[in-house]
């Protein structure tokens, strides 16, 4: 991770010195070095913001249809302040390790109904029971999840069925 943050680090000071040597040694008309300065404060913020997401902040992609419950952090809506309210999940995906790997932060809409479920989960993940979790949707019929562009439910409403995760077997010495 450090490798790509040094990279963009050493790609926005090539920007710059490209910048400052327009600005200092041609001659062009004050006009384009002055549209060349705007145009590279932007790239500037842009990057930044782009550089946000490899940074750990919660993502707004779909859950993996399987995951192992890691943590979760519940705002619930708040009509004083207007907010509506967040959960925001820590998970590993079981495809890979097992849901042993890395976990990801993501960032769903708030339900009491998952806000309950949640509550639940995290009690037995906090007694020793690790918790799985799946995606149910129900108007998708008998479709497998994977078969389908998850990207057009992101923003609506998630339903998640926890469980306690299965123990694995280890092969006798």
């Amino acid at each position: 991770m450090s490798v790509i943050i040094f990279g963009l680090v050493f790609c926005f000071l090539i920007l710059a010195v490209l910048l400052l040597s327009l600005n200092l040694y041609t001659s062009f008309h004050w006009s384009i070095k002055a549209t060349a300065v705007v145009v590279v404060s932007i790239f500037y913020i842009l990057g930044y913001q782009s550089l946000m997401a490899l940074l750990g902040w919660p993502t707004y992609q779909p859950l993996p249809e399987e995951f192992r419950f890691v943590g979760m952090q519940v705002y619930e809506p708040d009509k004083l302040t207007l907010s509506e309210g967040a959960i925001y999940l820590w998970v590993t995906s079981m495809s890979e390790n097992v849901g042993q790997g890395v976990p990801r932060a993501y960032r769903i809409e708030y339900e009491e109904s998952l806000h309950q479920k949640l509550i639940r989960a995290r009690v037995k993940d906090k007694a020793g029971v690790p918790q799985m979790g799946k995606l149910v949707s129900p108007e998708l019929g008998d479709q497998p999840l994977s078969n389908l562009d998850l990207s057009r439910y992101a923003a609506q409403s998630v339903d998640i069925d926890f469980f306690d995760l299965p123990s694995l077997i280890l092969p006798e010495k």
